[in-house]
């Protein structure tokens, strides 16, 4: 922990309500929870009531676990699975009208789903949920008729009405019956493309079918049978793909291009790239998600289902999406709980620092984008100090520490960039005890240590892989003890120091291993544990305090968990066991048990 003072997480963890951890709690299939505490066999229904719990998030995507959100649109309606793993029915006007799904692995449930289908004949709607491996399916009122076990991936509809899965593990087109899911036809294409890692999957009216390879920038496209007709490069990782314009033009959003669009014939020849900042193509990012319609006209939504424009032009103006509100983040990186149980988050390419209260409720945010006072340039982390309730922010583009009080306004600044005592180049992490504010530079690898005010009084470490020397120190926090924790990117290590700075052990080697690490990015303590999130493994690898290995946390309890299948991020943990870990490719943060199970609230 960043902080010497972790409160409980009031009336928010599912097993602690009050945060009493004597109430037992049993959760079913459909979300319910029943507390039954008289050892016998039948729920206290009078005296307990039902209560609905939903997954722990913090702002940014809240209450998402999807991947890639879809939309489709049918008989002037639009589908979405974005609004908190459900299905919501919408009218053009921004109507609901309907929704199902809901949270869980059972029957009607959706758990990662990363995209949809609409047999028109039936009405009826596909939905591929990535894990558990199935496929929901719904009439066009959001009624649960059936579910397809074991098959998960891309589907889409071809001309003739007939379901296809494309199956990324095992590289097979598979045409599924509609009416029960069994397999048609299986047409294996693994030596027409390379070993899968992507989304986006579509047919044209000519029953070809187009499939995007997000990390090799490439989108293949296969005729009936498989066989490749031609394969055409993007610029940058092509996301998710819709035919639009009689299904005789195609649009590729690209996630990491800056929010670019491309439009395409079906060779691939582009016909227009336009830039829109915050958006993807019926894919979250930075908050927003877009649906082109048959018409061509485009619908865009804010992640909570709330429409913001619709268009009859395939071109966005940029002006009109700032990603900057107060459940909205842009590729945080980092975050602290303060003394209160607030969440504080370095809200990175908006320029800000927001609060959130314990029970994920917005509190504030302060900053804005520059160098002047109370200005910030991608502040990367910020921590309150318990004794003067002051916010002291890493604003690492201006290479100084800004402090802000505890209602938000400037009140100083503190470094300048450089090498010398008291500047910093490329700071990274902080941490405060003993009324000294500690601060972690990565490229000058040392630890400096000021007062309160920001006065300089010293620094220890020197670039190196010896014992008290550091390369590229990714992230520092203490104990109740005064003892200073520091994770190194290029040493794939931690150390640990007294508080008078003198080193006292180290552990943590390169790899994947057991207590080996890679890419060791925050670290977090509490009386028991040392914490460390791994961004090169995509997990978290937690020690005791004596540096001893004790287990991997894959958040979720799945490799493809949001924060494993991109990396994990800024990691806290409190003096109750429970975690937090940061998604920046997802912008949230996700709480977790100590054996890796997500932790929920009460709604």
């Amino acid at each position: 922990m960043k902080t010497s003072v972790v409160m409980c997480i009031l009336a928010s963890l599912l097993l602690i309500v009050s945060c009493k951890s004597e109430v037992r709690i049993e959760t079913g299939g459909n979300g319910t929870v029943n507390n039954d505490d008289n050892g016998d066999d039948e729920s206290d229904s009078e005296s307990e009531p039902t209560v609905n719990y939903q997954p722990f998030y913090i702002a940014g995507n809240q209450d998402y676990l999807i991947f890639e959100p879809d939309a489709i649109e049918y008989n002037g309606y639009i589908y979405l699975t974005s609004t908190k793993n459900k299905i919501t029915k919408m009218s053009l006007e921004g109507e609901i009208v309907a929704e199902g799904g809901g949270y869980g692995t059972g029957d009607g449930q959706l758990n990662l789903a990363n995209s949809m289908a609409l047999h028109e004949p039936s009405g009826k709607i596909f939905v591929s949920n990535y894990y558990p491996d199935n496929i929901q399916v719904f009439d066009s009122d959001l009624k649960f008729l059936f579910k397809i076990n074991n098959l998960s991936g891309n589907i889409a509809m071809d001309s003739s009405d007939r379901l296809w899965l494309f199956d990324r593990d095992d590289l097979h087109l598979k045409r599924l019956n509609v009416a029960d899911g069994t397999i048609l036809q299986d047409i294996d294409v693994s030596g027409t493309i390379p070993s899968f890692s992507g989304w986006g999957f579509l047919i044209d009216g000519s029953d070809n079918f187009y499939i995007a390879r997000y990390s090799s920038n490439t989108i293949y496209k296969l005729d009936s049978s498989g066989s490749l007709i031609t394969s055409f490069a993007t610029a940058s990782n092509p996301l998710t793909m819709s035919l639009t314009n009689g299904k005789t033009e195609l649009v590729v959003a690209q996630y990491n291009a800056g929010g670019v669009y491309n439009r395409l014939d079906l060779s691939g020849n582009v016909l227009e790239s336009v830039t829109a900042v915050g958006l993807g193509l019926s894919t979250v990012h930075k908050g927003y998600f877009a649906l082109i319609d048959s018409d061509t006209n485009i619908h865009i939504f804010r992640t909570d289902g709330y429409r913001l424009y619709s268009s009859s032009k395939v071109l966005i103006k940029e002006e009109l999406f700032s990603g900057d509100t107060d459940d909205l983040w842009y590729e945080p990186e980092d975050f602290s709980i303060d003394y209160e149980g607030n969440f504080i988050v370095g809200d990175k390419k908006n320029h800000k620092i927001k609060v959130y209260d314990s029970d994920r409720n917005f509190v504030r945010s302060f900053g804005s984008y520059g160098s002047g006072a109370g200005q910030l340039d991608n502040p990367f982390e910020a921590v309150r100090d318990e004794s003067n309730g002051r916010y002291y922010v890493i604003d690492q583009g201006n290479d100084r520490i800004a402090v802000f009080s505890s209602s938000g306004s400037f009140l100083f600044n503190f470094g300048s960039t450089g090498a010398a005592d008291g500047q910093f180049n490329y700071p990274v992490s902080l941490t405060i005890t003993n009324n000294r504010v500690y601060v972690a530079d990565y490229t000058n690898d040392n630890i400096q240590y000021f007062d309160l005010d920001g006065n300089f009084i010293g620094k220890f470490g020197a670039t190196g892989a010896g014992d008290g020397q550091f390369n590229q120190i990714l992230s520092i926090t203490h104990d109740d003890d005064g003892k200073i924790y520091a994770s190194e990117d290029a040493n794939s290590r931690v150390q640990v120091f007294d508080s008078s700075h003198n080193f006292l052990l180290k552990f943590g080697t390169a790899g994947s291993g057991d207590g080996q690490l890679n890419g060791p990015w925050g670290i977090s303590v509490n009386n028991n544990y040392v914490v460390v999130s791994e961004n090169g493994n995509s997990r978290i690898s937690i020690f005791d305090k004596s540096g001893n290995f004790i287990k991997f946390l894959i958040p979720g309890g799945w490799g493809t968990d949001v924060a494993n299948s991109v990396g994990a991020f800024g990691v806290e943990i409190t003096e109750d066991n429970y975690i937090y870990s940061l998604s920046s490719k997802f912008h949230m943060i996700r709480g977790y048990n100590f054996d890796g199970t997500i932790r929920m609230v009460e709604e």
